[in-house]
C-alpha cells in the first residue's frame, strides 16, 4: 500500500472516530439537562439550601423556584438571566406600592433586594442578610453612631425603630415626623445612661399656656440634638456644660451661641446687648461671666416654661428642687428664688440692689444716656 493510500485511510478513521465523539457528547448533554421542572430542586441536587430558621415562601418547599429561576427551554437545566434590576422579579409577589414614596432607601431605588435580605433563607427575620445595625453598617459608617453619649435605640441597634427600610414619606426615611417621631418615647419621663431623669418633653409641647423655645415649637429636635451619638451631654449639637456652674467661654457654650449673641455675656456694662439688665449693668455678665458662672440651664428651660423668658418654675441644686418665681415688666422684671432675697432689675429707672457679691465693675449710666436707650427701644 503506497503512502497515499494509508494517509487516506488514517484520515477517515480520525473522521470517523471525532464524529462518533460528538454524537456522543450530544447525546450525553441531552440526557443531562433535561430536568422535570416539577421536581424538589432540594430533593437531590441543591440540599444546602432550606435549612435556616426563615425561609422564603416563595420557594419553601422547593418545587416553586421556578416562578423566580425562569427555565429558558422546557424541561432543560437552563435559566434566563435575571433582570438588571431585581425589584421587578420580587414585585411579581410584592406590592411595588410599598417601595414608592418621598424618600426611597438608595438599595431599593437601585432594585439591590439582595443587598439586604437573602432570596432563599436566613437565620434572621425578613430574610436579613445580617442583623441590625451590623447589615446597616455595610454602608452607613459605624463610627457615626459612636461617642461619650448615644441614643438608646442606636445604642440597642434599634433602626427600624426611627427609620423606615424601604421607602417614608418624611426625610432621613423617618418613622414619622419630629417631634412625633421623638413623642413615641419622650412622651413620659425616662432616664438617661446615667439614670438622670429626662423630662416628659410632650406634656410641655401640647401644654397651651407655655411659652415655647422656637427650634422646640417647631419640632425641630435635631436643631439642638444628635439623634445617634454626640461628644456632649444629652446628645447636644455642640458644647455645653453639664453643671448648674461653669467658667464662662465661647466655647463652652458652643450651643447656645450657635443662635444667641456671646456680646450679651462679655462686657459687664451694656445699654443694648441684652435687655437683661439694672440700668447699665449687664445681669447676665454678672450670673454667667464669671470663674463659678451659673449656666444658661440654670434660670431657663431649653423647651419651654409658664414663665415669661423660658425662666424655670423650679431649678435642680444638688439633690434639692428649688422654686424660681418670675415677673416681667415692661422695662425690667422681679426675681425670686430660695438663693436670694427678692430682686427688682429696671432699664430704665435702676432698681437699688442690696445683694453684691462681687464689684460692680464699670460705671453706672447718667440719667440722659438710660434715658436715650430707652426711648430706642420704644
Amino acid at each position: 500500500m503506497n503512502k497515499r493510500s494509508v494517509f487516506s485511510t488514517v484520515f477517515l478513521a480520525a473522521v470517523v472516530l471525532i464524529a462518533s465523539f460528538v454524537f456522543v457528547f450530544r447525546a450525553s448533554a441531552q440526557t443531562t439537562i433535561q430536568i422535570d421542572t416539577t421536581a424538589s430542586c432540594t430533593g437531590s441536587c441543591h440540599t444546602d439550601f432550606f435549612k435556616k430558621k426563615h425561609i422564603h415562601p416563595g420557594a419553601s418547599k422547593g418545587t416553586t423556584c421556578v416562578k423566580c429561576h425562569k427555565p429558558a427551554e422546557p424541561n432543560k437545566h437552563a435559566f434566563k438571566p435575571a433582570p438588571a434590576n431585581k425589584s421587578e422579579q420580587c414585585y411579581s409577589c410584592h406590592d411595588e406600592d410599598e417601595f414608592k414614596s418621598a424618600v426611597v432607601h438608595k438599595p431599593v431605588q437601585a432594585g439591590s433586594c439582595t443587598k439586604c435580605h437573602d432570596p432563599h433563607q436566613s437565620d434572621e427575620a425578613k430574610l436579613l442578610r445580617k442583623p441590625a445595625p451590623q447589615l446597616c453598617f455595610g454602608c452607613h459608617d459605624e463610627d457615626e453612631f459612636k461617642g461619650k453619649v448615644v441614643h438608646g435605640p442606636a445604642a440597642e441597634g434599634k433602626c427600624l425603630g426611627c427609620h423606615r427600610p424601604h421607602a417614608s414619606e418624611n426625610k432621613r426615611l423617618l418613622a414619622s415626623k419630629t417631634p412625633e417621631l421623638c413623642f413615641t418615647c419622650h412622651a413620659a419621663q425616662l432616664k438617661d445612661a446615667q439614670g438622670r431623669m429626662l423630662p416628659a418633653t410632650k406634656t410641655l409641647f401640647e401644654n397651651k399656656e407655655a411659652a415655647l423655645h422656637p427650634p422646640f415649637a417647631k419640632g425641630q429636635c435635631s436643631f439642638c440634638h444628635r439623634p445617634h451619638a454626640s461628644e456632649s451631654g444629652r446628645l447636644l449639637a455642640k458644647s455645653y456644660p453639664g453643671h448648674f456652674y461653669s467658667g464662662f467661654g465661647k466655647d463652652t457654650y458652643g450651643l447656645c451661641f450657635s443662635c444667641h449673641d456671646s456680646e450679651a455675656f462679655e462686657q459687664p456694662r451694656t445699654l443694648e446687648d441684652t435687655g437683661f439688665r439694672n440700668g447699665n449693668l449687664n445681669l447676665h455678665h454678672r450670673h454667667v461671666n464669671r470663674d463659678k458662672g451659673r449656666s444658661c440651664g440654670a434660670c431657663h428651660s431649653p423647651h419651654g416654661s409658664t414663665q415669661p423668658r423660658l425662666i424655670h418654675p423650679n431649678f435642680q441644686f444638688g439633690e434639692k428642687l428649688l422654686a424660681l418665681k418670675y415677673e416681667k415688666t415692661e422695662t425690667g422684671g422681679s426675681c425670686t428664688t430660695a438663693c436670694h432675697a427678692p430682686i427688682r432689675y429696671d432699664r430704665c429707672k435702676p432698681e437699688d440692689i442690696a445683694l453684691q457679691t462681687t464689684p460692680r465693675l464699670g460705671s453706672d449710666a447718667t440719667a440722659e444716656e438710660l434715658q436715650r436707650a430707652c426711648d430706642k427701644k420704644k
